[in-house]
């Protein structure tokens, strides 16, 4: 994800007042920040300062997303995690695993990267209604695109 100069400076100053590395902060809007600290995410409410725990890893987090209605986030890493905003609720998702990138398609649809690297990457469909639980993910297609090329955080798809 390429950063505009003020996106990139904003994302400075957040990780300078949670006296986090900028790397960490996985996704933000103007009422949440999604970070992580090691292998554990975290969601912070931007106005009242209140954080809580998504999920510890096995690996960091690389990804993350907060629904266009602010109800809901997704935070994607060895596993997929959906969480609630207003309840706190927490699911990991069956599928997919290794994810490396979450692309919002419309306001109830994100399109999941597994890692494109791996032994079988691919493009998820997931379907979330307004503060609802996901439905269980579809496989689109595979994306063997950049199977065998080294890594680059530029990843079309």
């Amino acid at each position: 994800m390429m950063l505009t100069e003020r996106g990139a400076y904003y994302q400075y100053y957040c990780s300078m007042l949670l006296k986090l590395p900028a790397d960490n902060i996985l996704h933000q809007t103007t009422w949440h920040l999604i970070y992580h600290e090691y292998e554990t995410a975290f969601c912070q409410n931007q106005l009242s300062g209140e954080a809580f725990q998504v999920y510890a890893f096995y690996g960091d987090p690389v990804c993350a997303l907060i629904g266009p209605g602010k109800d809901w986030g997704l935070v994607g890493g060895n596993v997929l995690v959906w969480f609630n905003l207003q309840n706190k609720m927490i699911q990991v998702l069956d599928a997919p695993a290794w994810v490396f990138r979450l692309r919002q398609e419309d306001e109830h649809t994100v399109h999941v990267l597994t890692d494109p690297w791996g032994e079988d990457p691919a493009i998820w469909l997931l379907k979330i209604g307004s503060g609802q639980e996901p439905e269980p993910a579809i496989r689109i297609r595979a994306f063997p695109d950049y199977v065998g090329l080294p890594f680059t955080d530029e990843v079309r798809w």
